[in-house]
């Protein structure tokens, strides 16, 4: 399922909380990061925007989570930048 982003839709206030998180991780140039799907989580919160544990996951600080990365969770760029109508907001 493809997403597209458009400046009336992007929440970039709400989405530039988020970091990068996965259970798994792959060396890149200049450190580490995310193997596979990776979610959007925010600092101290043991659970991913779409609600998976990630006590045990790795966050990678140096990564925001950004929708344009094809490796990135669907329903995680679901819940940051098209909310249900009538959910609430931060």
């Amino acid at each position: 399922m493809a997403v597209a982003l458009s400046s009336r839709t992007a929440r970039p206030t709400i989405a530039s909380r988020y970091f990068a998180s996965s259970p798994h991780r792959r060396q890149v140039p200049g450190g580490w990061g995310p193997y596979g799907t990776f979610h959007a989580r925010e600092v101290g919160s043991p659970t991913t925007a779409c609600g998976m544990a990630a006590i045990e996951w790795k966050v990678f600080y140096d990564q925001g989570f950004t929708a344009v990365n094809p490796q990135a969770c669907r329903d995680c760029i679901q819940v940051l930048y098209f909310p249900a109508k009538g959910a609430a907001t931060a």
